[in-house]
């Protein structure tokens, strides 16, 4: 582990990947971690995870690099698959802070311009989150509801926004070389 790195598991499989080391999930491994008990410290942790990702990304971005993605690739090297992968993880999840802010901007009261800007924003949104709960679903818990899954549903839009915000504020976090390490708080 590299311990100037905010999020030093993201940087070791990152490096992992980049060695080409082959990775395997193992079902029956059940690991737990406590939530934070409080917002103030859900929001430090996101954003230290919101910086580390940045970090890790801007790190091992160039292994995966537009040109190599869509590159044809030599023998022993990532599939496109796992390039693009790799490209979804690192470059679109960072710009996707962005975007996904852009939920709450208001119009300039050119309505043609803001309606496709909404539907622009909202159909991908709809089918990630369509996606997830035909995925959690088909695999959920005793611990899942179906009342569970409405709850998210509803709360879906502001918690993507708010994630893009601490994703933004991690950003600029990382510009301004801001490296403390604050500890989830456990109660």
């Amino acid at each position: 582990m590299h311990g100037e790195m905010l999020t030093e598991d993201i940087d070791s499989a990152l490096r992992a990947v980049k060695k080409n080391v082959k990775a395997v999930h193992e079902i029956n491994c059940v690991s737990y971690e406590l939530a934070p008990s409080e917002f103030q410290g859900f929001w430090k942790q996101r954003l230290r995870w919101a910086q580390g990702w940045a970090q890790a990304s801007l790190v091992h971005m160039p292994m995966v690099s537009a040109a190599k993605v869509w590159d044809k690739p030599e023998q022993g090297t990532r599939s496109f698959t796992k390039r693009f992968g790799v490209f979804s993880l690192l470059a679109v999840r960072e710009l996707s802070y962005y975007l996904i802010t852009q939920f709450g901007s208001s119009s300039s009261g050119q309505y043609p311009a803001y309606l496709s800007h909404r539907i622009f924003l909202t159909c991908p949104s709809l089918v990630c989150l369509i996606g997830t709960l035909v995925i959690t679903w088909r695999v959920r818990s005793e611990f899942v509801s179906a009342w569970m899954m409405i709850v998210f549903s509803a709360f879906y839009p502001f918690y993507l926004v708010l994630m893009g915000m601490i994703g933004i504020y991690g950003h600029a976090r990382q510009v301004v070389a801001y490296n403390n390490w604050n500890p989830t708080a456990r109660k």
